[in-house]
């Protein structure tokens, strides 16, 4: 009986639930492995899958800390510090603070439960990135190897992005608000260097390292939206605010006359037409309408929005700090470039144009001159309306 194994450990940072096979015996023959684990994302999980791992350290219970646990291993939730966790987010949300701001201070609270749970026998540990300054800061890496799961940007290389479009754009309190402790900052970089690998997905953050195991993006299987698709409008996957590239993204929405759907609030109170800026929810959106994806952000963690567009043939125009790769289906701009996210508005456009051609022909869809196609109004008006643009600016840049 599986339940015969499971028992209750209280400790001073937290209840921890022990889930053990009773045939388990010996593991002290060899270095044991714990690997110290957040939300689940299929990238790592697929790696993990392919470890051995003798502890899971995990937040609690639930399909967002649902690993892929072996009936060999150990498994632990810190369910108190979990609860801490989610009031401190709450506390940030209610203060207006940056998500990174919250979820970096509140990992403090599962980091510590997890380094209690740690013997002498973990020789190796697998870490998610938001533990590991303070797991290095008390001491509990020293006499360790250690892997690192990154999810986002080392704290050093966001401040200087944060820095650099603070000065761009001096006026935007937001760009002011998140600065991690200069302790927590150091402690990172150097765990980072001393770590045996890295490991992740996004292809910018992994170019900063020699240490790297480069994982591959997981695309969703997806379910085709049911309609005839009308590729009528432009997707941004995030709130509008300037770290997200906003400001780009509203421009060009209006240079190429198709409407802009945000995935999210406008927290900085951004100037937007009513007409033609809507917001929804990742799970209220109309996919047969989607033109295309569009993300000149500053950073990106996880982009799911995006690999769901590609794995429904979307074009996704992003800065590659979304850490996809240029090319099949992926079209890479710098942050906030207007006029480089036009122009590859209009190749996506083109694109799209020609597949239609190239169905209704019964061929394979090529790329043909405007004027040869059958062009859906929303399409045409979008061309028109950036010709015409392009044109003004030509005539201006003469005078």
């Amino acid at each position: 009986m599986a339940w015969l194994g499971r028992m209750i450990v209280l400790c001073s940072e937290g209840i921890f639930v022990t889930v053990m096979d009773p045939s388990q015996t010996d593991l002290t023959t060899r270095q044991k492995t714990a690997a110290l684990l957040d939300r689940v994302e299929p990238e790592f999980a697929n790696f993990l899958s392919g470890e051995l791992i003798d502890l899971f350290l995990l937040p609690a219970p639930g399909a967002r800390y649902r690993w892929n646990v072996p009936s060999t291993s150990l498994k632990h939730f810190a369910l108190v510090a979990t609860m801490a966790r989610m009031v401190h987010r709450w506390i940030g949300r209610w203060r207006g603070w940056l998500p990174v701001k919250t979820n970096l201070e509140a990992a403090a609270w599962i980091a510590r439960s997890y380094a209690r749970q740690l013997t002498e026998d973990h020789g190796h540990l697998i870490i998610a990135q938001d533990f590991l300054p303070y797991l290095w800061l008390g001491g509990f890496l020293q006499g360790r190897q250690f892997s690192v799961l990154l999810m986002r940007p080392p704290l050093a290389v966001m401040h200087e992005r944060l820095d650099e479009v603070a000065r761009e754009f001096p006026r935007q309190g937001d760009l002011q608000v998140f600065r991690a402790d200069p302790a927590l900052v150091h402690a990172e970089a150097e765990a980072l260097q001393s770590a045996e690998r890295v490991i992740t997905p996004h292809r910018e953050l992994g170019h900063l390292f020699s240490n790297l195991r480069m994982l591959e993006w997981q695309k969703p299987e997806v379910v085709r939206p049911a309609g005839v698709r009308n590729p009528s409008l432009l997707l941004f996957p995030a709130s509008l605010a300037v770290r997200e590239g906003a400001h780009a993204a509203l421009a060009a929405s209006e240079r190429v006359a198709l409407p802009l759907l945000v995935c999210g609030g406008n927290p900085e109170g951004l100037a937007v037409e009513s007409e033609t800026v809507q917001f929804t929810t990742g799970n209220e959106i109309p996919w047969h309408q989607v033109a295309a994806v569009i993300h000149p952000t500053l950073f990106k963690a996880w982009p799911r929005l995006h690999l769901h567009a590609l794995a429904l043939g979307i074009p996704v125009i992003s800065s590659s700090a979304c850490g996809l790769e240029e090319g099949d289906g992926v079209s890479l701009v710098d942050f906030n470039d207007e006029d480089g996210l036009v122009r590859a508005i209009e190749r996506a456009i083109a694109r799209e144009v020609g597949r239609d051609s190239g169905r209704e022909g019964g061929r394979e869809p090529e790329l043909a001159h405007e004027s040869e196609r059958e062009i859906p109004g929303n399409l045409r008006l979008a061309i028109d309306r950036s010709a015409e643009a392009s044109l003004r600016a030509t005539h201006l840049n003469r005078l």
